[in-house]
């Protein structure tokens, strides 16, 4: 059972099932018609603008809030994190 926004449901078995792990098989899995795709906005962005692909369920996307990068230590940020923090902030 599929659960939509207005809490109805509906059933859809699969006829077939691909599992891939690498994002170009995947888009190209889509791009030949081979069902849906979990796949991030700017790697199909070109494809969606052109109608060649369909972005379904948009209401159950997050938005991207970003990266966050963590580093346990209190103290001063020792120099290369400190480089790689102050490259990160300039883009």
């Amino acid at each position: 059972m599929i659960e939509t926004k207005e809490r109805r449901g509906y059933q859809l078995p699969p006829s077939h099932l691909i599992a891939v792990n690498e994002m170009p098989l995947a888009l190209a899995a889509v791009r030949a018609g081979a069902g849906l795709g979990y796949l991030l906005e700017h790697d199909v962005a070109e494809d969606i603008a052109a109608d060649r692909l369909v972005q379904v369920l948009d209401a159950w996307c997050p938005a991207f809030p970003g990266y966050h990068l963590y580093h346990p230590s209190r103290r001063q940020t020792p120099p290369a994190p400190r480089a790689l923090i102050d490259a990160l902030k300039t883009n």
